[in-house]
């Protein structure tokens, strides 16, 4: 997927919507982290977008090793669409990526995190 930073996030949730309904994402946060020590770690830039709730599509991670070419991700995260649910989002460094996702009305408390670029994803629910 090659999209502009600003063209990101709607592009994204859009390409994990199955039903296609057409709707857009915005950006939850965004951060660049190496992915280890030293001067040659990758340096990879990474965007974690919010769908809309009516769209069906919960949270996707997006990153990019060259700002242009983004690999799209969808984590097992609800979309957020009740007063009080929130997603926070932790740039570690060195490949970890940690986000929770806290929802009041659900009394849901979730937590998705890669320690390997991205490359896989693990989920624990505390609910």
């Amino acid at each position: 997927m090659q999209h502009s930073a600003d063209a990101l996030c709607p592009a994204a949730v859009q390409a994990w919507d199955d039903q296609k309904n057409g709707w857009t994402g915005e950006q939850i946060a965004s951060g660049k982290i190496a992915s280890g020590p030293g001067s040659d770690a990758v340096q990879t830039s990474w965007v974690i977008c919010r769908g809309e709730p009516a769209g069906g599509v919960g949270v996707v991670a997006a990153r990019s090793t060259d700002g242009q070419t983004w690999l799209t991700r969808e984590l097992p995260i609800p979309p957020a669409n009740h007063a009080g649910d929130d997603v926070a989002v932790d740039f570690a460094g060195f490949g970890r990526v940690y986000l929770t996702y806290d929802s009041l009305v659900g009394e849901q408390h979730r937590h998705v995190w890669t320690r390997s670029n991205g490359s896989t994803w693990q989920e624990a629910d505390d609910s």
